[in-house]
């Protein structure tokens, strides 16, 4: 799936213009299916945390982010 997937993205680098290429991915975002939190979802989550540090942390529970070492990173 991962080489198909930059197939895919190195192809509509090439074959397509920024605006359709904007538009594109525009359009998926929300059903990429490595983003299972919606905008609606996400909001909920921060409006119930107190601060960013347990902003965070649910996110680290819920989503595809990652702490190490005090650095947050997004693994796919």
């Amino acid at each position: 799936m991962t080489v198909w997937m930059r197939e895919l993205l190195n192809n509509l680098d090439k074959h397509t213009d920024e605006k359709t290429k904007k538009s594109i991915m525009e359009a998926c975002g929300e059903k990429c299916p490595f983003t299972h939190l919606t905008h609606d979802k996400l909001l909920e989550i921060k409006k119930k945390s107190p601060n960013e540090e347990v902003f965070l942390g649910k996110m680290c529970e819920q989503w595809h982010l990652r702490s190490e070492n005090g650095q947050y990173f997004v693994v796919f």
